[in-house]
């Protein structure tokens, strides 16, 4: 009896430390699943959303207010001559610039706002229950605070920005392009501008 109580103890000790392991293996996988997930949707460089992300929140928030008759607005972004940045100093501090214009954007949305980086240079922002007024507002202020950072060597930056409003029949590629549209008027038009499209 003792030897089977023994056994019974031992064995006991045994599949506890069997079942913490496996509890820590799991663990280890869920942590490893979050990092793969979160790689998945961000861009390496910025930290921001990657495009293939922000395609698939674009997608979701227009089919929601084409169903409630919400707004949502957009706003693409891009840097102005940002070629020169990389030409005159080089490809790291280029990617300095990035990163530091894409921390002033994810300080500066609003909760509801996404943002991530479209490719390149290019950011852009979706505005759920935003019209194209209060987007314009917002890019407004974006475009501020990034003329105003001061980057080391490189000095300061401006950025040209396109906002657009959903209208009533639009698809989804209809409301990017305006936006781009915008945006291209607003490089046109001399840069560090905020442009909206004709709604």
């Amino acid at each position: 009896l003792a030897l089977i109580i023994v056994g019974v103890v031992y064995w006991n000790r045994k599949l506890s430390r069997f079942n913490r392991t496996i509890a820590e293996a799991n663990q280890a996988l869920e942590q490893k699943s979050r990092e793969l997930e979160k790689l998945s949707i961000t861009d390496a460089l910025t930290g921001l959303f990657n495009r293939l992300h922000l395609d698939q929140i674009f997608q979701s928030e227009f089919e929601r207010t084409v169903r409630y008759q919400r707004n949502l607005s957009v706003i693409m972004m891009d840097v102005d001559r940002f070629k020169q940045v990389n030409d005159t100093h080089g490809h790291q501090m280029g990617d300095q610039v990035l990163c530091g214009i894409a921390d002033v954007l994810r300080d500066r949305i609003r909760g509801t706002d996404t943002i991530g980086r479209w490719g390149g240079e290019e950011f852009l922002v979706i505005c759920p229950e935003t019209g194209i007024q209060g987007a314009r507002k917002l890019a407004d202020q974006l475009r501020a605070d990034i003329a105003a950072i001061n980057f080391k060597t490189v000095g300061t930056v401006t950025a040209s920005f396109g906002v657009g409003q959903r209208c009533p029949g639009q698809l989804p590629r209809d409301l990017i392009r305006e936006a781009d549209q915008a945006l291209l008027r607003a490089k046109a038009d001399g840069r560090n501008r905020v442009v909206t499209a004709d709604i």
